[in-house]
């Protein structure tokens, strides 16, 4: 039940940030902040995972994170660079 609880309030935060980051009615400084914490949580996450991996003596988790990370960095690298096409 708690659980359930704390999925369905971070599912809410976090889908706000992501649509408030994207949202051209946000001032910038609170879309750059908004996406900065994203960022920093996306990074927490697979420092964890990476660390579960490795205390667990897991190399599936270890290599998962080793692959999935850059295949994030090159997403947001992307976007970034669509969206400053789309802008200029």
């Amino acid at each position: 039940m708690l659980d359930d609880i704390i999925e369905v309030v971070l599912e809410l935060i976090l889908d706000g940030m992501v649509e408030a980051a994207g949202s051209k009615k946000v001032p910038m400084p609170v879309r750059i902040a908004l996406t900065a914490v994203l960022g920093l949580l996306a990074l927490a996450l697979f420092g964890l995972l990476l660390w579960v991996g490795i205390s667990s003596g897991s190399v599936l988790l270890i290599v998962l994170d080793v692959v999935l990370l850059p295949a994030f960095i090159a997403c947001v690298y992307f976007k970034v660079k669509k969206y400053k096409i789309q802008k200029g």
